[in-house]
């Protein structure tokens, strides 16, 4: 895997179809643990893109779609 640093890592394992919690809603995202610090979880393109994600900038908010269309704001 190649992180914007330039870098290239090795991943060795994949956790699919974990449950991530977001404002008490279960969302699932596949894992992969990576040595690296400061971050706790990295949620990439591919998974902002399929939970229809909304970035507002200026209000500081996320907004994300269930599959089931309920809307999931933070």
């Amino acid at each position: 895997m190649s992180i914007p640093s330039g870098r290239n890592m090795i991943v060795t394992s994949i956790y699919m179809s974990c449950i991530a919690m977001i404002e008490s809603v279960e969302l699932l995202v596949d894992l992969m643990p990576l040595n690296m610090t400061h971050f706790d979880v990295i949620l990439g393109m591919d998974w902002v893109v399929a939970n229809h994600a909304s970035i507002n900038c200026v209000t500081k908010n996320v907004t994300l779609k269930t599959p089931s269309q309920a809307e999931v704001i933070f």
